[in-house]
């Protein structure tokens, strides 16, 4: 069971991002609802829904590019 959840801290640390940010993903509804909440400050993932988040929002990033640079 515990290889099917992950908690917020473990995904902030393996995006790099705070766990508030992944919060703030869960409340914009780019995140997948936590699977059980522990208490306040241990909350779990379904490791295969966020997984699939975390895919389907990569695929749906555009490359940002510079704009072409204006010579006079």
């Amino acid at each position: 069971m515990h290889d099917e959840l992950i908690s917020r801290v473990a995904l902030a640390t393996r995006l790099q991002v705070r766990p508030a940010t992944i919060a703030k993903w869960t409340r914009l509804g780019w995140f997948p609802e936590p699977a059980q909440w522990i208490s306040d400050r241990v909350i779990l993932y379904d490791r295969a829904a966020a997984e699939a988040a975390l895919r389907s929002r990569a695929l749906r990033r555009t490359q940002r590019s510079m704009p072409p640079r204006i010579t006079t």
